[in-house]
């Protein structure tokens, strides 16, 4: 009798060690992102918007004069966008710009993304059938909505497809290595990507943001909406 309670107290530690070393090695290999589906009160892009909770804007030092990226929600729609957050209550949109200007934001890893080895992670992306914004080359125009009145600027077409880049870096914003791109986003309804890629060198920041499509011949307004990043896989190298 005590040889067999002996065995099953032997047998269970050693699943319990098992289960321990796998949830370890499982921690090891992935790499966590802070607010992954940027849940934070909704707003248009401005000077006065504070930064993105647990991001940090890139334009404010690549291109101060321009406008930060905008939060959507299904409560609260700017520039005629009403699609609803695929995961939580609101997501991101970044833009691209006549001007070549584009909106990206960074954050640093909780483990950096090694080189030689290989990732993975999924987002959900998708493209405004409507997305009607002012640019800094608009003029202003009259505007009397009920009791409000007043001037704003002209609204431009930014309803066109761009990509979706993720840069690797040391620092904050800095883009040393475009570590992969999602190809042109023209879906209407949220769609998931896949993505890998392999740093050439050890990464502690990554940056996200919108940008033109490969082959592009001149810069032009576009968008790409972005919700649900997942954590960052360690994967086998084919």
């Amino acid at each position: 009798m005590k040889n067999r309670i002996s065995i099953i107290q032997i047998m269970f530690c050693s699943a319990l060690i098992a289960f321990f070393q796998i949830e370890y090695l499982y921690a090891q290999d992935t790499i966590y992102l802070r607010n992954p589906s940027f849940e934070d009160k909704p707003r248009s892009g401005s000077v006065y918007s504070s930064p993105i909770k647990d991001w940090t804007d890139c334009g404010l030092t690549n291109f101060p004069d321009e406008s930060p990226p905008d939060i959507f929600s299904s409560r609260v729609s700017y520039w005629g966008v009403e699609l609803k957050p695929y995961e939580g209550k609101t997501y991101l949109s970044v833009v691209t710009r006549y001007n070549d200007s584009y909106e990206s934001i960074s954050q640093s890893l909780s483990k950096p993304v090694e080189a030689g080895k290989c990732y993975r992670l999924t987002v959900f992306l998708a493209l405004a059938e409507k997305y009607e914004s002012g640019t800094s080359r608009m003029p202003l125009v009259e505007f009397h909505e009920g009791n409000r009145y007043g001037t704003r600027t002209a609204t431009e077409n930014f309803s066109n497809p761009v990509e979706l880049f993720i840069w690797g870096g040391d620092a904050s914003c800095r883009t040393h290595q475009l570590l992969v791109r999602s190809g042109p986003v023209s879906n209407h309804d949220w769609s998931q990507y896949e993505l890998e890629f392999s740093p050439k060198e050890t990464y502690q920041f990554i940056t996200i943001g919108a940008y033109f499509e490969k082959g592009y011949k001149e810069p032009y307004n576009g968008h790409v909406l972005v919700d649900d990043l997942s954590p960052i896989i360690e994967i086998e190298c084919k």
